[in-house]
């Protein structure tokens, strides 16, 4: 009588990749439903961006004056950020979304985010809004042109690039917590 046979070493093998290759596609599964979508995270950024900024007191008309925060150009971070923006206060003051269609509008707001759908528009918009206006943006040549903050794609996550140059001149302090979260700083503060 012959002993029963076991299974080969190719089957082990197989059985092995095919639990590994189970085990992965089900962790992805479940991770792909908990990850936030690209417009979820700018607007969490455009958020927070308030906490680690500071704005001279003439930036606000009184002391409890709303923070103003603007897009131009990209309807589903402004969806994102209507989700989640009501209510929100931070360091004692509103956030307030507003839909920056003019530059007016943009020169207005105290956080600018200006889509890439803009960026054509991008060096007037930042050549004309005058004032203490912390400009975000994520076009590759954002800083170049005179933003503050770039949101760029890198690893599949955002990064963060700082301009200090812009935002001394924007007379905006940015957070050494901030800074040490970007990937790049450029400039230096005054």
């Amino acid at each position: 009588m012959n002993p029963p046979k076991r299974p080969g070493r190719r089957a082990v093998c197989l059985l092995v990749l095919f639990s590994v290759w189970w085990v992965a596609v089900a962790t992805v599964g479940f991770s792909a439903e908990t990850v936030s979508s690209e417009p979820q995270v700018k607007a969490a950024f455009l958020i927070n961006f308030a906490k680690y900024a500071d704005w001279p007191s003439n930036a606000f008309e009184k002391a409890n004056s709303p923070i103003v925060l603007g897009v131009m150009g990209d309807n589903k971070v402004s969806e994102e950020l209507q989700k989640v923006i009501a209510g929100r206060v931070i360091n004692g003051r509103e956030i307030v979304l507003k839909r920056a269609n003019s530059i007016d509008e943009a020169g207005a707001c105290h956080i600018l985010f200006i889509s890439n759908a803009e960026q054509q528009h991008t060096p007037t918009v930042l050549d004309q809004v005058k004032g203490h206006v912390l400009t975000v943006g994520e076009s590759p040549e954002f800083l170049e042109k005179g933003g503050v903050i770039n949101l760029v794609r890198k690893d599949q996550k955002i990064a963060l690039e700082v301009n200090l140059t812009a935002a001394d001149k924007a007379q905006i302090k940015i957070s050494s917590k901030l800074l040490s979260v970007a990937t790049l700083v450029k400039g230096k503060a005054n």
